[in-house]
């Protein structure tokens, strides 16, 4: 069994050499998982700065904003996630 920690590691090289949203999502959870929630806070939200329409990585970051106890800022985020929902189902 790989504990997480040992995935954050694997998980960081990848990243070294490509970018990857599933990846980038597997490294922000085994992050969390292993004790680091804000480096999975600063992963998500730096990925989100390059890729702002990844609404899984958005519901990923408002996720783990809930866990770190970022209750507004989790509420902005899910209420962004809402919106551009919203929007997509008009068009």
């Amino acid at each position: 069994m790989i504990l997480p920690a040992e995935a954050t590691d694997f998980y960081a090289r990848y990243l070294g050499q490509r970018r990857d949203g599933p990846v980038v999502l597997k490294l922000a959870r085994a992050q969390a998982d292993s004790g680091a929630p804000k480096a999975a806070q600063n992963t998500m939200a730096t990925w989100l700065r390059h890729e702002p329409d990844d609404h899984q990585a958005r519901a990923l970051y408002a996720s783990i904003l809930l866990e770190n106890g970022e209750l507004d800022n989790s509420e902005q985020e899910y209420l962004l996630l809402s919106a551009e929902s919203a929007y997509t189902n008009m068009v």
